[in-house]
């Protein structure tokens, strides 16, 4: 066996050992693809992604053998498309300094959106976080025009701030997204968003609404994970049915109180929540004293592992 032997611009003996060990390690593309992500691991607030990025950045800036997994992670997760639509020439970030907006001067061509898609390709999470940048319409129609998903290989988007105006939340509709938070100034928007939504994403496995109760749940037939947050509207035995018979539902959280309008007895307790594993109330403990014997004995699921009931 060739024994390792320090070289010629090593500082210490093993020297050249060490080197040729690191550059294995760094030439070992599982191992930099185990490492890298701690940079940006899940549960980061705006802020720490943010910095997250510029460290990502750096690495692909300077070192060539991690350039493609920095690059790859750098547009992993974003918080706004500021830096997406960047990539763009003819998107020009305008206006005041206390509210910019990104508009669109000139004509795009072939090489604006192969740059700008190559990059969009490697977007997997949204933490939408709109600041004080807006997205003008001239630019939000000429993404639609396009009749593609801007972002086509998005996982998750969540924006549950109330900050981003809603046509800019339709910029992250695409097909391949598997959970969604959001929440909606009105029930209309709401509507109208559950519905495209509905069309767009039918193999969307999360849904997290603040505010708005949904109307037309009843399409996503492969949702595993249902929360609905401080409601401003009382649940409808409507809604609530189909809720109750979406097949894979295995998760369900929301508020207890505006219940009283709920007929129980309408509910087939053979075919209501057949695969629910957790159940999450948010109520106080007169109307849990209220409702939840009506609701229990509905539930069909022989599976259910956990029930919470918090304030």
């Amino acid at each position: 066996m060739a024994r390792a032997t320090a070289g010629p611009h090593s500082g210490s003996p093993g020297g050249g050992f060490r080197t040729a060990a690191r550059e294995q390690c760094l030439q070992n593309s599982d191992l930099v693809e185990q490492l890298l992500p701690q940079i940006t691991s899940d549960g980061m607030s705006v802020a720490q992604l943010k910095s997250a990025r510029k460290d990502l950045l750096s690495v692909a800036l300077t070192c060539k053998t991690l350039r493609p997994s920095a690059i790859r992670l750098l547009w992993r997760r974003l918080d706004n498309l500021v830096p997406l639509l960047s990539l763009c020439p003819s998107f020009q970030l305008t206006g005041p300094r206390y509210k910019p907006i990104i508009d669109l001067r000139g004509i795009i061509g072939s090489g604006g959106w192969d740059l700008l898609d190559r990059h969009a390709a490697h977007v997997r999470e949204i933490e939408y976080d709109p600041g004080n940048v807006s997205i003008s319409p001239l630019v939000q129609i000429r993404l639609a025009m396009r009749k593609c998903p801007l972002l086509p290989n998005l996982l998750r988007f969540r924006c549950i701030l109330g900050l981003a105006p809603d046509a800019q939340i339709l910029l992250f509709l695409s097909p391949s997204l598997l959970s969604v938070e959001t929440s909606f100034r009105t029930t209309n928007s709401s509507d109208a968003f559950v519905e495209l939504l509905s069309n767009e994403c039918s193999g969307l496995l999360h849904l997290k609404l603040v505010h708005h109760l949904p109307t037309g749940i009843s399409h996503f037939r492969q949702l595993r994970s249902l929360d609905l947050r401080d409601l401003f509207e009382p649940m409808t035995s409507t809604t609530f049915g189909m809720i109750a018979v979406l097949p894979e539902l295995s998760s369900f959280t929301t508020d207890l109180r505006g219940w009283e309008g709920i007929d129980f007895d309408g509910l087939d307790a053979g075919s209501s929540f057949v695969r629910l594993a957790h159940l999450e109330l948010r109520t106080t403990p007169a109307l849990s004293r209220q409702h939840l014997p009506r609701l229990i004995p509905r539930i069909a699921t022989t599976t259910m592992r956990s029930l919470v009931i918090s304030p």
